[in-house]
């Protein structure tokens, strides 16, 4: 009589994915997790980063270093707005035929405006340096390099997506990872941390992390490529001046809340806020990484099956997505306490029973999220920008007073208000638009 194997759990799991789960499911899933992984891999050391920098920086070069990011982030993001959206619907749909040249336009546009920025940047500083000899004019110069290096970065990052699915991305940024950390343990060892010299290190780990990103996409560069760069740019500015549109109303929202929180309550409950809403960052970074996968995937759907095909994936994504952050809520409703003792050491804990209010609003960014990604696949960009344009008036309408009225309770239903509301109307405008069932043949839905 054999005595049989023990089974372990690794085993059971692998079992289960490669026989068990219909292949279509089994693709999502497990390009769904190196999405996951890759988005945790490249925000945790961001984020390990940042820890790092307001250890070893006094508060007045931690404060420099932080407005200098911003500056990077804020450029990076109208990059992202005008060439990374539209490309991810355009991509594989319009231009997957020739896409090679495509993306070789799309990397030469970006080098040029990169070049462009930097160069004003480095401009600048050496301006400021006739007047001031401190560290702000070798801060200017480095965030130049850096807002070139993270541009590049983004666009390799997210081409990938488009031709490979994360495999290929996600092995790249795991090089990113290395070399970053690495660079900043040199640097510590060597005495060497300064803002200027963090700031090229992020451009210089960008850039070489962005290099091998477009050796595996293989671009070229020839003449009748180059020929259509009118036409692919003019299409992206047609589409993205939609959602650089949306960006902008987002932030006039995030401030509106911040400043109301601000001068209504102090800087002791904002600071309470960005403690509790620091907690809503995994869902926006699960957002973020599953829409750089579904974008693109979406807008083959699109291609193929038109809008009504679209509606229904959509909806079965969203319906997931909600099932995921019910479980989320629940576990936060349980263990609030524990979170906030585990992250903030004790301090904030008066507003834990907060938390589960705002992460069952999260559902519904979980949700929305979806909805914006299968708008962005029907081509239908101004779409998104009336919800921002209709959240934010709710937002302010709503928030202003009742912060005045019910104090702190009044700022978190505001930003619950917020989350609900982008559901509501991103649901309704995709129902709308899909319900029409237009095709790519009849042009972008209106």
């Amino acid at each position: 009589m054999s005595v049989a194997e023990p089974i372990s759990a690794p085993a059971v799991a692998r079992e289960w994915l490669t026989r068990r789960l219909p292949w279509r499911y089994r693709r999502h899933v497990l390009d769904g997790g190196l999405a996951l992984a890759d988005q945790a891999m490249v925000s945790g050391t961001n984020f390990i980063t940042s820890v790092l920098l307001a250890r070893w920086l006094v508060p007045a070069q931690y404060g420099l270093y932080a407005l200098m990011l911003s500056f990077v982030y804020v450029l990076a993001s109208v990059q992202q707005a005008l060439v990374i959206q539209p490309m991810r619907v355009f991509g594989g749909t319009i231009y997957k035929a020739d896409q090679r040249e495509y993306f070789g336009n799309l990397i030469l546009g970006s080098i040029a405006i990169g070049g462009l920025v930097a160069l004003l940047f480095g401009a600048l500083g050496f301006a400021w340096s006739w007047f001031e000899k401190g560290e702000t004019p070798y801060a200017l110069a480095g965030a130049g390099l850096a807002i070139l290096g993270v541009m590049l970065f983004w666009l390799g990052r997210n081409a990938s997506y488009i031709t490979s699915g994360p495999k290929a991305a996600s092995a790249c940024d795991a090089l990113y990872v290395v070399i970053t950390l690495a660079g900043l343990w040199a640097l510590r060892v060597s005495g060497n941390v300064s803002i200027f010299s963090v700031l090229v290190l992020l451009g210089v780990c960008s850039l070489v992390t962005a290099g091998l990103l477009f050796s595996r996409l293989r671009p070229r560069f020839t003449y009748a490529g180059v020929s259509r760069f009118g036409e692919q740019w003019g299409r992206h500015w047609r589409f993205g001046k939609w959602e650089l549109t949306s960006t902008g109303i987002g932030s006039v929202n995030r401030i509106a809340i911040y400043g109301a929180s601000g001068a209504l309550l102090g800087m002791t409950e904002t600071g309470a806020l960005r403690a509790l809403m620091n907690l809503t960052l995994p869902a926006q970074q699960f957002v973020n990484a599953i829409n750089r996968l579904a974008v693109p995937r979406l807008s083959e759907t699109f291609a193929s099956g038109g809008a009504r095909a679209t509606r229904k994936a959509v909806w079965r994504i969203g319906l997931l997505f909600a099932a995921l952050g019910l479980l989320g809520w629940m576990a936060a409703t349980v263990f609030r306490h524990e979170i906030f003792r585990l992250l903030y050491g004790g301090a904030y804990s008066e507003y834990a029973d907060y938390l589960p209010p705002l992460m069952l609003a999260i559902v519904a960014l979980l949700v929305s999220g979806m909805f914006e990604a299968g708008l962005r696949a029907i081509r239908a960009p101004q779409a998104i920008t009336v919800r921002h344009t209709a959240t934010t008036a709710v937002c302010v309408g709503f928030g202003v007073p009742a912060t005045a009225l019910l104090g702190f309770p009044g700022i978190v239903a505001t930003a619950c208000l917020y989350y609900v509301s982008a559901m509501g109307v991103t649901a309704y405008l995709f129902g709308r638009k899909t319900a029409k069932g237009a095709t790519p043949s009849q042009g972008p839905v209106r």
